[in-house]
């Protein structure tokens, strides 16, 4: 059994998922997977001196079923002897309300629930347990759905916060090592069901293909996944180098001249297209390579022709540019973010900050690039504000001032309360209160209206990656 908890090691090792010394939060469903990761993440344990604790989330659905699962993966963290955090969602009452589908649902308040544990316990990652198998089927699921080349990549060993380490392993080798081991698992019995389409390439399609074609096929469909990661990151970082030159971005706009974006290869425009319709909305899931498509056939066909899309966008031709926009629908949901809860950071991400008492507003958009993408002249820019990436521990979020909140001051670490910093601006209390701030728990990295900023996550010259914000101010 050594064999296979090496294995882990030298995967999580060679994709960078954690260093020595550090802590991960799994996320444990109780099913043969998630069970087996946390084995052997505490298998590994003292060989990376890591902390470990585990977290359930029960649905709200399955009743007694999930009851079950939660009890057994409580008992199983304490045979472990590590501490293992419960989460009580109604996720069907989510999916209502967030109109999507019970599934997806799931997977967003099972990614909340992670995060927000992990940013109370002050964790390094989250921890979860998709494999070998769960690849190929994204990949294939991706391809039915029209996916362009990016979401044929697959799932990633890494992204922010998130680590796969048994993302090498096939389902199969799992079972097989947790029989070796004597571990019980919990089987989800909508597992066996047809309900969802991943349940049918799972239970009908990859069998098909393994038994009657090729018996590595889950191996080399997860090959061509992770080939396919490389090259797009590559086309990524060379679409952005030519959306940043080109795309002009509005408050629910953006728009870039049809001779330039018809002059790149058009894997490249299909990336700029994607990342202009990402910058308004957030999210990409049900964009495909059919609109993709019929966006390229506009930006090449006749001025005041206008296409619509997912997410409540519209494109439209006009005599020199391609301009993808928010109908008013997309507007309405998108003009109310909740500051008291927090409104979460994400590269890509565009917002329209009001200032607290005047009628002054900023539209702020963030990027993430490496240093050399960043000119000199860029970090002493009054309207853009650079921060070091890697000195964040979790992804800021915009909000109002809360007690405890502080700024550094300098590179020794001096620090002053965000309170202190109003009472010696003469701040007036109404006004206090309404400030934007972003924070990263409660450490303010910036107050926009104030110009102020944490001296802590400051650019240097060791910096590497960069979370970039670029400011537009609306006048009164």
């Amino acid at each position: 059994m050594d064999k296979i908890y090496n294995r882990i090691a030298e995967y999580s090792c060679r994709n960078n998922l954690f260093q020595q010394g550090e802590s991960i939060l799994v996320g444990v469903s109780g099913g043969a997977d998630s069970i087996f990761l946390l084995h052997a993440l505490c298998q590994l344990k003292e060989r990376f001196s890591l902390q470990i604790a585990a977290v359930h989330i029960h649905h709200g659905i399955r009743g007694g079923e999930a009851d079950r699962d939660q009890e057994f993966t409580q008992k199983f963290a304490e045979r472990l002897g590590i501490a293992c955090y419960l989460f009580h969602e109604d996720v069907p009452c989510r999916a209502k309300e967030w109109e999507m589908s019970v599934e997806e649902a799931g997977r967003a308040v099972r990614y909340q629930c992670f995060e927000k544990l992990r940013q109370r316990l002050g964790f390094d990652w989250i921890a979860v347990a998709h494999n070998r198998n769960d690849q190929a089927e994204t990949i294939l699921l991706q391809l039915l759905r029209g996916s362009g080349l990016r979401g044929l990549g697959g799932i990633r060993a890494k992204r922010d916060r998130v680590i796969r380490p048994l993302l090498f392993l096939e389902r199969a080798e799992i079972e097989a090592a947790l029989q070796k081991e004597g571990l019980g698992y919990c089987e989800d019995a909508t597992n066996s069901g047809d309900a969802y389409a991943r349940n049918r390439i799972r239970n009908h399609v990859l069998p098909y293909l393994q038994e009657q074609l090729q018996p590595a096929a889950v191996d080399h469909i997860a090959r061509a996944g992770e080939q396919l990661q490389g090259i797009m990151d590559y086309i990524g970082q060379q679409s952005r180098a030519v959306a940043k030159r080109n795309v002009k971005k509005g408050m629910h706009s953006c728009k870039i001249e049809c001779a330039v974006l018809l002059e790149q290869a058009p894997v490249i425009q299909g990336e700029i297209l994607l990342q202009m319709m990402e910058e308004l909305v957030r999210k990409r899931k049900d964009i495909t390579s059919r609109h993709i498509a019929a966006l390229q056939k506009l930006a090449a066909g006749e001025t005041g022709k206008k296409i619509m899309l997912p997410y409540h966008l519209m494109a439209e031709k006009t005599y020199t540019t391609l301009e993808i926009f928010l109908t008013g629908e997309g507007k309405r949901q998108g003009q109310s973010p909740t500051w008291e809860q927090g409104v979460a950071v994400r590269p890509g991400d565009s917002f329209c900050i009001p200032a607290a008492d005047t009628g002054q507003k900023w539209t702020v958009w963030f990027e993430r690039c490496g240093r050399g993408e960043i000119l000199p002249e860029e970090l002493k820019n009054h309207c853009t504000k650079c921060f070091d990436y890697a000195k964040m521990d979790s992804m800021p979020v915009f909000r109002y001032p809360a007690p405890g909140d502080y700024l550094w001051l300098d590179r020794d670490g001096r620090k002053k309360k965000l309170s202190r910093i109003f009472i010696d601006d003469k701040l007036p209390l109404s006004r206090r209160e309404r400030l934007i701030v972003l924070a990263q728990g409660p450490h303010v990295l910036w107050i926009p209206e104030l110009n102020r900023s944490s001296v802590y996550f400051y650019v240097t010259s060791q910096t590497d990656e960069i979370l970039c914000a670029r400011i537009h101010t609306h006048k009164a």
